[in-house]
């Protein structure tokens, strides 16, 4: 037991690198869902900028 203990390795098995607050958890979660809509708005912005240019969108494209 004294070796796990100064391997960092908790009661349950898990070393402590593995253990995560619910709270971190959350706030990286909602970096996350931040950061995807910032990249949706973009692709929006260049998806307009590009129909202004004249460009088709793949969707409008027969093959």
């Amino acid at each position: 037991m004294a070796d796990q203990i100064e391997a960092g390795v908790d009661g349950g098995g898990a070393p402590d690198s593995y253990r995560v607050t619910a709270d971190k958890l959350r706030q990286f979660i909602e970096r996350l869902e931040a950061d995807k809509k910032d990249i949706a708005d973009q692709q929006k912005e260049m998806m307009a900028e590009a129909k202004a240019r004249g460009c088709r969108s793949p969707q409008h494209t027969v093959v």
